[in-house]
């Protein structure tokens, strides 16, 4: 079974209780690694299938190309024991009649929907706290023309979960779930979630 490692860190919470103001609050957050690529997913199928690098590359090539033209053509997709990737759109609203069609088209997602036995793997996951974190200076590396910050670092301090030490974190202001302002509403289950269809197939 896996294992989590999670940081608390502070941020700024929007509409805590319904109350549409921002307050400060811990955010629960897991520690991210490094990305998996392509030729590490290559090598460990081949340690633990025995089966040559070559076929294993090949049939990595077929399974992305093919699962790659699937979802581009409208159809869902299913891994076994994984999840199901399927298109999703964003669009703009609209009470007019004519102006109801495909202009309203803003973009096309990807969404990864995991089946119930990963479900019930993650249920089951161990977790260990890494640390809880409150902000304690930011600085600004970047502004627009108009003065305003594009781009903020914020220096934290380790008040739990081991020995205190500072560390510096950069908080881009755009659309990601590490942003300053979190919604205190429930998720709706679609962040996080536009996983991009493989670009492109595996190297040996």
């Amino acid at each position: 079974m896996g294992k989590i490692l999670l940081t608390a860190k502070e941020q700024n919470i929007y509409n805590v209780g319904g109350s549409q103001k921002i307050s400060k609050g811990f955010i629960l957050r897991p520690v991210r690694y490094t990305t998996m690529s392509s030729k590490d997913i290559l090598e460990y199928c081949t340690q633990n299938s025995m089966v040559p690098p070559a076929y294993v590359s090949a049939t990595m090539h077929a399974l992305t190309q093919s699962i790659r033209n699937f979802l581009l053509n409208g159809h869902s997709v299913e891994f076994p024991n994984l999840g199901t990737f399927r298109i999703t759109c964003e669009s703009t609203a609209t009470n007019n009649l004519e102006a109801a069609g495909i202009r309203q088209l803003m973009e096309f997602k990807i969404r990864f929907l995991p089946s119930s036995d990963l479900k019930e793997d993650l249920a089951k996951i161990d977790c260990e706290l890494e640390g809880v974190y409150e902000i304690v200076g930011e600085r600004v590396l970047e502004r627009d023309a108009d003065g305003n910050p594009i781009r903020t670092e914020k220096l934290y301090s380790k008040i739990k979960g081991g020995e205190d030490e500072i560390i510096e974190s950069t908080d881009d202001y755009d659309d990601d779930e590490d942003d300053d302002d979190t919604n205190s509403q429930p998720d709706n289950g679609d962040s996080g979630n536009s996983n991009q269809g493989g670009g492109g197939g595996f190297s040996g």
